[in-house]
Formats: C-alpha cells, sequence, structure tokens
C-alpha cells in the first residue's frame, strides 16, 4: 500500500454476525490513502461522510479537509490530549467532542451544551478544563449555518481537523505538515461499513438491533433482545430489575466508549418490556426457566463467553443460570446491587416501596411505581427520564409482579463454585438493597472485588455512568 499514488477504495473479506447468531463472510470497502507531500494539502481535500463519523486519536487539531455532511446525523471526535479548531469544516446533526486535555477553538463561537448539566452558553474564546478529567461537549449549530468538520489526519501522534462556519475562507496548511499516513478512525455506513485505517464501527441508538427469541424453557417465551455496539468487540448481556426493561440500560447501550469496545445485549426478563409475559407460578419460581432464558440469549446472539451485568432482581437471574449450568460458557460477571440472599439484612431501609406497586388498584400501582423509582436513585433522574422510567415499568402487570416475590435464593452454594472475574458494585445510598447484600457476595464469591460508589443509590450504572464504563471496560479486559 506503500506504493500508492492515488487514494483507493478494496473490498476485502469480513466475517459479521447476523441478528440471529448467525456468521456470514462478506465483502467490506476498505479506504487506502497514498502517501502525498505536504502540497497536495488543500483546504478542499479530505473526505470522510457517513451517517455516523467517529474519530479518535492522540490529539486533534483541525486545519483543513471535511468531515461529515449534508447526511451525517451524527460525528465524535475523542482525543486523549487537546482538541483544537483552527479552520476547516465539521457538518454533522450532532457533533460530540471529549478530550483528556483541552477543548480549543480560536475561529468562532459556538453554542454548547454539556450532557451532565444541560446548561446553554456561547463561547467565543478557548475552552480550557482541569487537565485532571476528561471534558466532553455537544456542539449544536445556529440554525444560519451548518457545522462542518474537515478532517486531515497526519503522521505521528497528530490529528489535524478544524471547525468553523463553512462559509468562511479556509487557511492552507504549513507547508512543513505531511500528509496523514494512516486513517484511525472509523465511519459507520447504514447499508455498509467503510472501516478506514484501524477504525471500528459503532452503532448509535437509532441503529440499535432488535430480535426476538423463542426460550428454551419448557414453555418456550419469546424473549425481546436488542444489540448495539461493535459486533466483533467482548460480548456484555445485561440484566435489569424488578419491573424494569432493556431501557434501563440505555446509557451503556449508547455509551460511544462502550460501543467501540464491546457488543452489547440487553434483553426483557420474561414478564417484563416487550417479551412475553406467562401468568402461572411456575413460570417464575421455578430457577429452570430463568436459567434457560439467559442462555437462550446467549445462544442465539452467539456471544462467546459474554460478560454479564446483572442489576438487582436479576442478580436471582444470573444465580438461577450458575445453578443450572455452571460459569463455563462466561467469561465474567458484574452484581450491580444484586440480589444473592434473600435474608433481610440484605433489604434496604426503603424496599417496602415495592408494596404498593402490587395494588390492583391502577392509580395506587402508579404511585407506587413513582415512588418506587424515585428511590432508586440518590441522583435524581430528569423529569423526562423518570417518565421513560415510568412508561417501561408499566408493561409489567401487577399480575406478574406478585408472582416475581416470595421465591427461596438459596444461592450461597452458587456463589462459593464461581470461577471467573467478579465485579461487585454497590452505591452508599442505596435505598433498595443494602451494602450488607454486595458485600455478602463479595465474601463469597472466590477473588471477587467490591467497588462502592459514595454518595450513589441503586442505579449506579445510571447515575454514574462514566465510572461505571471504565470500571466495565477493566472487568471485559480481565474476562477469561
Amino acid at each position: 500500500m506503500k506504493a500508492l499514488t492515488s487514494d483507493i477504495v478494496w473490498m476485502e473479506s469480513q466475517t459479521v454476525i447476523l441478528p440471529d447468531g448467525s456468521q456470514q463472510q462478506v465483502l467490506v470497502p476498505k479506504v487506502y490513502l497514498a502517501q502525498l507531500g505536504a502540497n497536495a494539502l488543500k483546504p478542499n481535500g479530505a473526505l470522510i461522510t457517513g451517517d455516523s463519523v467517529y474519530i479518535e486519536g492522540d490529539s486533534i487539531v483541525n486545519r483543513g479537509g471535511t468531515v461529515g455532511g449534508k447526511g451525517t446525523q451524527r460525528a465524535v471526535l475523542i482525543a486523549s490530549a487537546d482538541i483544537i479548531n483552527q479552520g476547516g469544516t465539521l457538518w454533522a446533526g450532532q457533533l460530540g467532542l471529549q478530550a483528556g486535555g483541552h477543548i480549543r477553538d480560536d475561529s468562532l463561537t459556538v453554542t454548547l451544551r454539556t450532557r451532565a448539566q444541560n446548561e446553554h452558553a456561547s463561547t467565543s474564546h478557548p475552552h480550557r478544563p482541569d487537565r485532571s478529567s476528561p471534558v466532553a461537549m455537544i456542539i449544536s449549530h445556529p440554525p444560519r449555518w451548518p457545522l462542518t468538520l474537515p478532517l486531515r489526519q497526519f503522521g505521528g501522534t497528530e490529528t489535524a481537523t478544524s471547525m468553523r462556519p463553512h462559509t468562511s475562507d479556509i487557511s492552507t496548511p504549513p507547508e512543513d505538515l505531511r500528509r496523514r499516513q494512516l486513517l484511525r478512525a472509523g465511519a459507520a455506513l447504514t447499508g455498509a461499513a467503510a472501516l478506514l485505517g484501524a477504525g471500528c464501527v459503532t452503532t448509535t441508538p437509532a441503529q440499535m438491533r432488535q430480535t426476538t427469541v423463542a426460550s428454551s424453557a419448557e414453555d418456550g417465551v419469546k424473549l425481546a433482545i436488542y444489540e448495539s455496539g461493535n459486533p466483533n468487540g467482548r460480548p456484555v448481556v445485561f440484566i435489569h430489575g424488578f419491573a424494569q426493561s432493556h431501557e434501563s440500560w440505555s446509557k451503556q447501550m449508547e455509551s460511544v466508549a462502550l460501543q467501540r469496545e464491546l457488543r452489547l445485549i440487553a434483553f426483557d426478563l420474561r414478564g417484563h418490556g416487550d417479551s412475553d409475559k406467562p401468568l402461572s407460578k411456575d413460570a417464575y419460581h421455578d430457577p429452570a426457566p430463568w436459567a434457560h432464558d439467559l442462555r437462550s440469549v446467549i445462544r442465539a446472539t452467539g456471544a462467546q463467553r459474554p460478560c454479564v451485568v446483572a442489576w438487582s432482581y436479576g442478580g436471582r437471574v444470573l444465580n438461577d443460570y450458575l445453578s443450572v449450568f455452571g460459569d463455563a460458557e462466561l467469561g465474567a460477571l458484574n452484581y450491580v446491587a444484586a440480589t444473592s440472599s434473600a435474608e433481610r439484612f440484605g433489604l434496604g431501609r426503603s424496599y417496602a416501596l415495592i408494596v404498593p406497586m402490587l395494588a390492583d388498584d391502577p392509580e395506587t400501582a402508579s404511585r407506587g411505581t413513582e415512588a418506587f423509582l424515585k428511590a432508586c436513585f440518590e441522583k435524581q433522574p430528569t423529569a423526562a427520564e423518570l417518565e421513560a422510567m415510568k412508561r417501561f415499568n408499566a408493561k409489567t402487570p401487577v399480575a406478574v409482579r406478585k408472582l416475581l416475590g416470595g421465591r427461596p435464593a438459596p444461592y450461597e452454594p452458587v456463589l462459593r463454585e464461581i470461577n471467573v472475574p467478579t465485579l461487585v458494585t454497590h452505591g452508599t445510598e442505596d435505598q433498595i438493597s443494602a451494602m450488607a447484600m454486595s458485600e455478602y457476595t463479595r465474601s463469597r464469591v472466590a477473588g471477587s472485588v467490591l467497588s462502592v460508589y459514595e454518595g450513589t443509590g441503586h442505579a449506579t450504572f445510571f447515575e454514574e455512568p462514566a465510572r461505571f464504563d471504565r470500571e466495565l471496560l477493566a472487568l471485559a479486559a480481565r474476562a477469561r
């Protein structure tokens, strides 16, 4: 490829995993860029476009080229050091910037909104965050001009890109800059994935894949499964809690950092969300159906040695699986305020809020659900997020909620047999599950680690997603 005198698109064979879990060989376009001199650098030069564009580098400096376009819905730039905008074009419906150092713009006034605070402000000066923590921005362009972002990636550790109104003059890059030697960015394209250099495809929330599988349990319930992320990454299976759904894991399923590295799989438990809702006691009190449900999800998706993340009641489901099948086909486990015992020491101070959720009167059950949800968080969700939670909680009928309770939890022998890397996660302000529950799990699982989140409630993954995602990535790296 070093001998190329012009850029080419080369079709290469690659194995992909289809929604039904089967594998198929397909041809994938890869872009190879010729090694040209500095004179080839023009403001109207390189173009990287697609429905979604993802770029990562050590330092990103925008000095010419174009990333995105009129049809680009989402563009994400991630730098371990700085992102500096000095000219060029970035054009996308939504632009996300994340830097370990500074995010600096020298050429225009932009409207920015941070994910955490959802506050609006304008700036025409460099944004200089504290070096001790990464900074992230979403830039929303004013209606009178689109934000376009042309990309140039040069040799060494410098990635050159820039951002400014596309109607402005674009300065020519300095002659001493070498043209990019290798594109390390990935572009996710609808219908076909064009892999540029060493990048990988990510999946936006709109591209989340949904399938249905019949459980291998005797009742054959149909389970709704949802996937996002890197199809070739380490698989992670998320199990939600009592009366919840796969939507509980929205921050993980939509996380750019997780999508880049992991194959993310969530599903609705029997009786929940869009899965079947049998109304017999045996469908919920016998551990075997739960065990078969989880195994069916793993096998239907073709997930090899997945990390399994179980929250709250989801701990019962994971432990049911382990009691029937063991951990031979699993790579790692994460118990998140997860149930491992039915003893009272594991109940949080507000656990009784579940009782009104079981009321036959719809209005009482609805008020009980809202109170229970608020008790799940020390750092409360927004009003819109709370409404979404109430909506998907309502998909679990009161009749099913009643059947979920009252079953034993003889899991201590199961916990003592676990032989895969195990992380136990708990918030200090959890009102639903007491810290003693996770301490019990840690003490029974040899070699497990307890991660304590100060000032956080029952939903650590929702309240502190950045930390949770980092620890999940580290666990996935240790998976067997």
